[in-house]
């Protein structure tokens, strides 16, 4: 079962999230740390500093737990936070405005392809391409893509987290996708392949 077809914190989980119950927020980083280290780990090319960045969002979601206005509104708040915490230290310089790309990361943007129907060979030529096609995405492109397929958001969840309309969201996935399509399939790749 994917993450995002999995049940959304219950209404009550919620309530004692939000009145600093410990177990209440352990269930809320289990469900959502995954997806949240898997998005942070694209800019950090590194997993620690994922891991490092995402408890520092979840100690402040944990912080302005009552400012978030009910469980649906949970995954957003916390790819929010992680968004500008990753704007910030990019600022500083301490990491690459890159797209890391890497065999497991690579496999969840093939969507769902499970990593043993790649061989090692072409998860390495898709990683490549696809960096190369990321890498040609205007930025806004790029993110609303990485939020989509790593962070597994929906549409009206991205246009919250970017604070954009959601018909834009739609528009960049679509134009983001069909670069990402036209890239693969001038090296000679079909993105069929790939995502069947």
């Amino acid at each position: 079962m994917r993450e995002s077809d999995s049940p959304a914190i219950s209404p009550e989980l919620f309530v004692r999230f939000q009145a600093g119950d410990a177990e209440a927020m352990k269930a809320v980083v289990q469900a959502y740390r995954k997806r949240l280290i898997g998005f942070i780990r694209l800019f950090t090319w590194s997993r620690e500093i994922a891991e490092e960045i995402a408890q520092e969002v979840f100690l402040t979601t944990f912080q302005d737990r009552r400012k978030i206005h009910g469980p649906a509104k949970i995954r957003p708040w916390l790819f929010t936070i992680a968004r500008r915490k990753i704007a910030r230290e990019m600022g500083k310089g301490k990491y690459k405005a890159e797209i890391a790309v890497e065999g497991d990361v690579l496999c969840q943007l093939a969507l769902e392809v499970p990593p043993q129907q790649l061989g090692d060979l072409q998860v390495q030529e898709l990683g490549l391409h696809l960096r190369q096609a990321l890498d040609n995405l205007r930025p806004k492109e790029r993110e609303v893509l990485m939020l989509r397929f790593f962070g597994d958001l929906q549409i009206k969840e991205i246009a919250a987290v970017m604070d954009i309309p959601m018909g834009s969201v739609g528009v960049n996935i679509s134009r983001a996708l069909a670069k990402v399509r036209k890239h693969l399939e001038e090296q000679g790749l079909r993105f069929e392949d790939f995502v069947s």
